[in-house]
């Protein structure tokens, strides 16, 4: 099975970098407990490691937990969002931007012609 992201798929990007150590129920936790969202809404919650040479993506599909993990063979990671919130909800283009360990601010991309569930 491959994860698919569509426009409509709600991705919040965590700010500060988190323990990898944590696997599953950790991540579950920390989306709980530290960040006070519900993971198994269906939205793809976005980590860094402390180095920056690993994200991972966590989701719940309605049957069971994802946990992707891509970790750089080169380079690291450049550009991450920051807030005075914990989290950042950015769009799939975004996302797919930061797993090429692109910057999506510098990426030059156009307005979105209607937003899509409050991007």
């Amino acid at each position: 099975m491959v994860i698919q992201i569509s426009a409509a798929t709600k991705i919040l990007v965590v700010h500060e970098p988190v323990c990898f150590n944590l696997g599953f129920r950790g991540l579950i936790g920390f989306c709980r407990n530290i960040l006070k969202t519900e993971p198994m809404t269906g939205a793809y919650f976005v980590f860094r490691s402390k180095t920056r040479k690993q994200i991972r993506v966590l989701t719940y599909d309605g049957d069971g937990w994802w946990l992707a993990t891509k970790l750089f063979s080169k380079g690291s990671i450049k550009t991450w969002t920051s807030d005075d919130e914990n989290i950042t909800q950015i769009a799939a283009r975004d996302l797919l931007t930061l797993l090429w360990r692109g910057s999506p601010s510098a990426a030059g991309f156009p307005d979105f012609w209607k937003r899509i569930d409050g991007m």
